[in-house]
């Protein structure tokens, strides 16, 4: 196959988004991601879940339709840092400020 035979091929260009757009991006998706989690409206996730949410709001910011994959070490050391109630869960305000931290 002769490359030349096709003429020019172009690479679409790749949006590299700047923080303040992925954190809108955030803030606009961020509650119908956690509702979907949060099925018992309790206000607070566990740590599965918060993977779930990160996985979910990386797909957002991408433009994705399906959960994409998250660097679970990541999610992790966040969700050590947070505050947690007695049942080892994080509230919705404290999640969503760990998906800003992890996705800037």
């Amino acid at each position: 196959m002769d490359p030349t035979e096709y003429g020019e091929f172009v690479l679409p260009e790749i949006k590299v988004l700047t923080a303040e757009e992925i954190y809108a991006k955030i803030d606009s998706d961020f509650d119908e991601v956690w509702g979907k989690h949060d099925t018992d409206d309790a206000g607070f996730l566990g740590q599965d879940d918060i993977k779930k949410v990160a996985a979910d709001i990386k797909a957002k910011v991408n433009g994705q339709e399906e959960a994409a994959e998250v660097n679970e070490e990541v999610v992790d050391s966040a969700f050590e840092k947070e505050e947690k109630n007695e049942d080892d869960k994080v509230a919705k305000d404290a999640v969503k400020n760990m998906m800003k931290a992890i996705f800037e």
